[in-house]
C-alpha cells in the first residue's frame, strides 16, 4: 500500500542476518506512528518462508520477489527490481543495511528515484511534517549529527548494523506473505554472477566476521599471539584484541574491539586474557555467544560469558587447538567419505 514502511532484508543463503530484526525494530516506531504497515521485502531465487521470523520482530506483510536473476546479488538487477517495486507501490520509507551490497543498493535506488537518502544511521525517527530525521556518525565517528530528510517521499535510508540491538521476538505475531513478480531481461544487465568465493576469515573487518578471536593483556607479550592465530584458524575466525593490546603494538587499532573500537556482534566471540572493562563490554552488546578465557576468576568479563574457563591461558589454548584440530580433520574426513 502506499505509505507503508519497507526494510529490505538482509540474508545469506536464506538465513536472515541479524542487522535485518534492528531494522525491523527502528521502523516499526515509525511504522506506528504513521499508522502504515511494516512491510518486509526479500529478494532473490528459490527463497524460503520466512515471515514468521520477520513478524516476530515487528513485520505485518512479507514480499518475496523471487527471480533467477536475482539468485546472487549484482548491483544492475537489484537495482531495477527494488526500484520497479518502489514506482509501483510507492512505500514512505525503503530502509536497508549498512552492508556492502546495502549501501551500493541504497545509492543505486537513491539516484534512479531521485530520492532523498541517509547513510550510516543509527537512529531514525518521523518528524514533523512527515519528514525522516536521521542521525549517523560524521568526523570518524567523533560526533553524532541529525539530518533532516524534508523532501517528498519515498525516503531511503541505510542503518548501522550493532547499534540498536536485537529484542526478544513475539512468536505469537504472524504475517502475512504475498509474491510479487518483477520482470527483468537479461539483455539490458550489464553484469552477471560468476561464482561465490567464500572470503578468507582472517582478513574479514571485526565487524563482519561470525567467529572473532580477542586477546587482551592477559597474553602477557607478543610472542603468546601465535596461540590466538592457531586458536583462530582452528576455529575459521578472526583476529581482533582489546585497546590493551592495541597499546602494546600486538594488534592493528583497526582491529580493536570496545567503545573506541568497533562494536561486533558475531555468533562467537572469545575473549582470552581479557578482564572485561565497561569500554571492552560496550563493543559485545550484540555478540550471540562469548566464551572467556581467564586465570581470574573474579574478571568482569565472567559477567558477559557465556561459556567461562579460569585457567592459564598457555595451558588451556594449546589444548583446546589439538582437540578443534581433530575435530575439524574428522568432520573433513567424513565429508569426503560421504561424497565418494
Amino acid at each position: 500500500m502506499p505509505g507503508d514502511v519497507w526494510v529490505v532484508v538482509e540474508h545469506q543463503q536464506g538465513e536472515v542476518e541479524p542487522v535485518t530484526f534492528e531494522m525491523l525494530d527502528e521502523a516499526r516506531n515509525i511504522a506506528n506512528r504513521l499508522q502504515a504497515k511494516l512491510v518486509g521485502l526479500l529478494l532473490g531465487h528459490q527463497l524460503p518462508d520466512v515471515s514468521g521470523t520477520l513478524a516476530g520482530f515487528g513485520a505485518d506483510l512479507v514480499y518475496l520477489v523471487d527471480h533467477p536473476l536475482l539468485a546472487q546479488y549484482t548491483t544492475d538487477a537489484h537495482t531495477l527490481a527494488l526500484a520497479d517495486l518502489v514506482k509501483a507501490r510507492d512505500p514512505f520509507l525503503v530502509l536497508l543495511a549498512s552492508t556492502a551490497n546495502g549501501q551500493d543498493l541504497a545509492s543505486r535506488l537513491a539516484v534512479r528515484l531521485g530520492a532523498a537518502l541517509a547513510s550510516d544511521c543509527v537512529m531514525l525517527k518521523l518528524g514533523p511534517d512527515r519528514s525522516i530525521e536521521a542521525t549517523r556518525p560524521t568526523y570518524a565517528d567523533k560526533v553524532y549529527s541529525t539530518y533532516v530528510l524534508a523532501s517528498p517521499p519515498p525516503f531511503v535510508a541505510t542503518l548501522k548494523p550493532g547499534v540498536i540491538g536485537v529484542g526478544r521476538p513475539d512468536r505469537l505475531r504472524r504475517a502475512r506473505t504475498e509474491s510479487v513478480e518483477v520482470q527483468l531481461d537479461p539483455s539490458s544487465l550489464w553484469t552477471r554472477s560468476a561464482k561465490m568465493v567464500k572470503s578468507d576469515p582472517a582478513t574479514l573487518d571485526v565487524s563482519e566476521a561470525e567467529i572473532v578471536v580477542s586477546g587482551g593483556r592477559g597474553l602477557g607479550s607478543a610472542e603468546r599471539w601465535h596461540l590466538l592465530q592457531d586458536l583462530a584458524g582452528a576455529l575459521g575466525g578472526c583476529l581482533a584484541g582489546s585497546r590493551m593490546a592495541v597499546d602494546q603494538g600486538w594488534i592493528p587499532s583497526e582491529r580493536m574491539v570496545g567503545q573506541t573500537g568497533k562494536s561486533i556482534g558475531p555468533k562467537v566471540y572469545f575473549a582470552v586474557g581479557i578482564s572485561g572493562a565497561r569500554e571492552h563490554l560496550a563493543g559485545l552488546r550484540e555478540a550471540r555467544n562469548v566464551v572467556a578465557i581467564n586465570k581470574d576468576p573474579h574478571a568482569p568479563i565472567f559477567s558477559r560469558a557465556d561459556k567461562k574457563v579460569v585457567g592459564d591461558l598457555a595451558e588451556v589454548l594449546p589444548v583446546l587447538i589439538r582437540k578443534l584440530k581433530r575435530l575439524r580433520e574428522a568432520e573433513a574426513g567424513q565429508h569426503k567419505a560421504d561424497s565418494r
